[in-house]
């Protein structure tokens, strides 16, 4: 898979889509998947950058579980 792809299906891991949209639409959660949408995207950039293969690193991975609303 591409690193586009890669991290848009780790988006919807840790922000499934009804959630992004509930959010959208009546702001539950909507911190929550802010900061899923930051953190990943700012991984993609970093990733992209050095031109290496999508992964999230062990400090990143943790600062997600942890913030899991389900």
């Amino acid at each position: 898979m591409s690193l586009k792809t890669d991290c848009r299906e780790a988006i919807y891991l840790y922000a499934p889509l009804e959630q992004q949209l509930n959010a959208a639409r009546t702001g539950e959660n909507e911190g929550t998947v802010d900061r899923v949408l930051k953190i990943l995207r700012q991984r993609y950039q970093l990733l992209k950058a050095l031109e290496e293969p999508w992964s999230i690193d062990e400090d990143t991975l943790a600062i997600l579980e942890d913030d899991k609303s389900y």
